[in-house]
């Protein structure tokens, strides 16, 4: 019969076994302490004895089970948890994208063969996506909801920028109503993780007459680089805040963290009960070296 361990084992020795044997025929186990090394397999009678003959291995604490069970250090086996694996889930794309261009405020200001119209649309990512040359269709329709003209745009806008589109469409007899569909494509999106610069309007001044209308302002560029080509629009409100009219134009170019100055005219036959100006500017991507 095999021992295992080398502290406090026990040992149940049958009937007349020799050296270890307690009164022939009883049931209770001996209880021993083994030091000494124990052969290949562990220990057996045979082996224990002879390696105590040699002196190889000593006893201790014989007796009854319970008088060195107490004494005797439980060894216990590490709880080992179950390794699970985790199923595998896909990553999550839609936190990653970009939340779509949205159409703020969109209306036909203008009735008659020529309807001019405006569309408001806002960029709602704080940061990172800029909407690139965002292809915009603006759809001209009747009362009852019939394609009148369609007009096709593009847009740039910034992460929280609200930009503006406005036109003017020949042949729109009868167009009351406008739809705005803004493309929202993959591909038309750009990852800007920090914007390096910022423009900013100021002294804003319109003037009404009886030919039009004239507005004149100033722009200031924090880029560290010149910004060319920057598209301006104005918008005027009345006093209910309904758009009355609006018009753009161009700026050649801004110095590198500089000013300049612009002029918008509008020729009207109609004069236009102005009581606000709001300026708007197309979007572009930063400049590079």
């Amino acid at each position: 019969m095999a021992i295992a361990g080398s502290a406090c084992v026990l040992l149940v020795l049958a009937g007349s076994a020799a050296v270890f044997a307690q009164d022939a025929g009883s049931d209770e186990p001996l209880c021993i302490s083994i030091a000494g090394t124990a052969p290949e397999g562990g220990w057996d009678v045979l082996s224990l004895s002879v390696a105590i003959a040699s002196g190889n291995a000593t006893i201790s604490n014989v007796g009854a089970a319970g008088e060195c069970a107490a004494a005797a250090p439980v060894e216990t086996e590490a709880t080992v948890e179950p390794v699970v694996d985790e199923p595998a889930t896909e990553p999550d794309v839609a936190a990653d994208a970009p939340l779509p261009v949205e159409v703020v405020e969109s209306a036909i200001f203008g009735r008659g063969e020529e309807a001019a119209y405006y569309a408001f649309l806002r960029n709602p990512n704080p940061s990172g996506w800029t909407a690139t040359w965002m292809p915009v269709r603006v759809d001209l329709l009747d009362d009852e909801g019939g394609l009148v003209s369609t007009y096709d745009k593009s847009v740039t806008l910034l992460p929280g920028q609200t930009g503006a589109i406005i036109g003017y469409r020949g042949e729109a007899q009868g167009a009351t109503q406008i739809d705005v569909v803004v493309a929202n494509g993959d591909t038309d999106w750009t990852d800007v993780p920090e914007m390096p610069g910022d423009l900013t309007f100021s002294q804003l001044k319109t003037k009404v007459t009886d030919t039009g209308t004239k507005t004149t302002g100033r722009v200031s560029s924090t880029y560290d680089t010149q910004v060319e080509s920057v598209n301006v629009y104005v918008v005027y409100r009345d006093a209910s805040g309904a758009v009355v009219g609006a018009n753009n134009t161009w700026i050649d170019f801004i110095p590198a963290a500089g000013d300049a100055n612009f002029m918008l005219e509008s020729w009207s036959e109609k004069k236009p009960d102005v009581a606000s100006t709001e300026v708007y500017y197309d979007g572009f991507l930063p400049p590079t070296e």
